[in-house]
């Protein structure tokens, strides 16, 4: 079905002499300009001068063009740094402490097992570690593998137990995946507040 629309002898009359006075109105001269501004802090305003002054007779727009941000808020802070184990069934508990830095599972990961060779604890004829931790993609948690009937993981004192979604416990041999889904988005939004007074 369609449907057409009549227009009255007036109403073609009044659209013809808008269209006209369109034609006769010289055309908007549309100007831009560009304003880049930078920093290296989360909070800050931008003041210009001297001020900029517009012109009142005419009409103006902010608009936000474009927002760029690195990678570089910190996921491991002092806040969830440490990841407590023991190489020999729970008679000593060693804590490796992970730089603050902007860090996915894999590099927490290989943070981990970095400080694993370092104390000694892996095997290092076959270059086998006993304790890896990695991302499980498809349900977005974490887990950890423990590849010696004599290694242990201490969640409870671990501060990094949250940011991997596991809950307090201690864990033995065998694969374990964290009760939650990983944590490592301390930020959610950045708002961009633009304005000319």
């Amino acid at each position: 079905m369609s449907v057409k629309t009549v227009l009255s002898m007036d109403g073609m009359q009044k659209v013809l002499e808008e269209m006209r006075d369109l034609l006769k109105s010289p055309p908007q001269i549309r100007e831009s300009m560009s304003i880049v501004v930078t920093s290296n802090t989360t909070d800050w305003s931008t003041y210009f001068s001297p001020p900029m002054f517009l012109d009142p007779k005419r009409k103006y727009e902010l608009t936000l063009v474009n927002l760029e941000t690195y990678n570089s808020v910190p996921i491991i802070t002092t806040a969830n740094n440490t990841f407590v184990y023991s190489p020999d069934s729970g008679v000593t508990w060693k804590t490796i402490t992970l730089p603050e830095g902007s860090y996915e599972v894999a590099q927490m990961n290989a943070e981990i097992q970095r400080q694993l060779e370092a104390n000694g604890d892996w095997s290092a004829g076959d270059g086998k570690h006993y304790i890896s931790v990695g991302p499980n993609l498809s349900t977005l948690r974490a887990f950890i593998k423990i590849e010696s009937a004599t290694y242990q993981v201490d969640l409870a004192a671990s501060t990094i137990r949250t940011t991997l979604g596991f809950n307090a416990q201690t864990l033995s041999s065998g694969y374990h995946e964290g009760e939650n889904p990983v944590d490592i988005f301390q930020v959610s939004s950045i708002l961009v507040n633009c304005d000319i007074v």
